[in-house]
């Protein structure tokens, strides 16, 4: 499987993101790379104060943003709650 290389901060086809609802079921494939609360933000295309309150009910889940960026098992769970950035969150 060839891997597109990118921009890092970008999400770009060919990496496993879950369903939400069945975790055992491939939706779409991305390449995860880490990010910063404000590059998730313009991800999701929302403020910082929206993004920090759709986190914060599942930031147990996802751990504390310890750092300059989320890392990949933290977005893989936000992705997993929220939906990936290019899908409408109310879905």
């Amino acid at each position: 499987m060839e891997q597109e290389t990118g921009n890092t901060g970008s999400i770009q086809p060919n990496v496993v993101v879950w369903n939400k609802a069945a975790t055992s079921e491939i939706v779409e494939k991305y390449i995860i790379t880490p990010v910063s609360k404000k590059e998730l933000a313009g991800l999701y295309s929302v403020s910082m104060k929206t993004l920090n309150a759709w986190l914060k009910p599942i930031i147990s889940d996802i751990g504390l943003y310890l750092g300059r960026c989320f890392t990949v098992a933290q977005l893989e769970k936000i992705y997993k709650h929220l939906g990936t950035p290019n899908q409408s969150i109310n879905d």
